[in-house]
């Protein structure tokens, strides 16, 4: 029997196929059952990912959804990671909107027809990037930071 055990690297694998499912869009279920094993088996990213989004990116969704256990990151080199890393430089918040306005295109196509309203990008670029305050969990006060 093929028995694994559940670790909280296992988390961080999945973190990773959320965070890339946030920012590549799937348009159908095949599609993304065969992008999942090809990033399961082979931490293999669509060829046009490291285009739209640059190396630091894909560097990052590699280590997390490493196939070796042990050469996934823990949840606190991650957010160390993540701290020390330049997501201020604007080809990456550009390269970040398309996708979502992709996004946008590609599930109203689903809907009905398509419109084009005039988005404001800079309130939507504001609202992407703007910090957000998170709770420890962990202390029994649920502490919240800024």
């Amino acid at each position: 029997a093929n028995v694994s055990v559940c670790t909280p690297k296992a988390d961080i694998f999945s973190a990773g196929l959320i965070l890339f499912e946030m920012l590549y869009p799937i348009k159908t279920s095949h599609e993304k059952y065969k992008l999942f094993e090809d990033l399961k088996k082979e931490s293999k990213l669509p060829e046009n990912f490291k285009e739209t989004f640059g190396q630091k990116l894909v560097d990052l969704l590699i280590s997390l959804i490493s196939e070796i256990t042990e050469d996934r990151p823990s949840a606190s080199d991650l957010l160390l990671s993540i701290d020390n890393t330049d997501f201020d430089d604007p080809s990456f918040e550009d390269s970040i909107l398309e996708e979502k306005f992709n996004r946008l295109n590609l599930t109203s196509s689903f809907t009905g027809p398509k419109s084009s309203p005039m988005l404001n990008t800079s309130a939507i670029n504001e609202s992407l990037f703007e910090e957000d305050s998170y709770y420890d969990w962990h202390s029994s006060l649920g502490t919240e930071y800024e």
